[in-house]
């Protein structure tokens, strides 16, 4: 990063980035677009007098590169790193429709939390590690069941081959729109 500018102004300068490609996905036609870990946790500086200011300026972030889409657009993140709990003011101030939660690893410890803290809108839980080669199966009305890094799987899998033959048109257009 360069000294001469802020790292809040450089991450305005990625969230301009993001929106722009973005855009491109959405006009390319696809609905569900996910926007990775806004590092909420992960740059909060050491003085925590500090992280009201900090967070404010992440979300925004995150907003700005994520609001011109038309309201049938799904937005997804994938908080991996983040503490749900102790994060979920800022966590639902990104006003994504569905977020991605790593739960493999914490033995559903997430799932009995959200009855304390909980999430308004769509939760995709990562019930299974994706360098496992055994998948779960869950059910229920708001979850969806995906690996613990949001879409990534390997690329082996069943799931991978499946993903990538019905993302083709997606890409071709996407490609079209962008490089031509």
């Amino acid at each position: 990063m360069r000294d001469e500018i802020s790292r809040k102004n450089v991450t305005y300068q990625i969230a301009i980035a993001l929106r722009q490609e973005v855009e491109v996905l959405e006009a390319a036609g696809i609905s569900i677009i996910q926007v990775d870990e806004p590092a909420l946790r992960e740059g909060l500086p050491l003085r925590k007098e500090n992280w009201g200011a900090y967070l404010e300026w992440t979300v925004n972030a995150f907003k700005l590169a994520t609001s011109s889409v038309r309201d049938e657009t799904q937005i997804h993140t994938h908080m991996f790193y983040c503490e749900f709990n102790d994060f979920i003011e800022p966590i639902s101030a990104l006003d994504a429709d569905v977020i991605s939660i790593e739960t493999s690893r914490s033995h559903g410890e997430l799932i009995s939390s959200l009855k304390v803290n909980p999430y308004a809108k769509g939760i995709f839980l990562g019930v299974y590690d994706i360098h496992s080669p055994r998948v779960q199966v869950l059910k229920h009305n708001q979850f969806w069941v995906n690996p613990d890094c949001g879409i990534k799987t390997q690329k082996r899998s069943l799931l991978w081959r499946i993903l990538l033959q019905r993302q083709k048109p997606f890409v071709s257009r996407y490609n079209k729109l962008h490089y031509n």
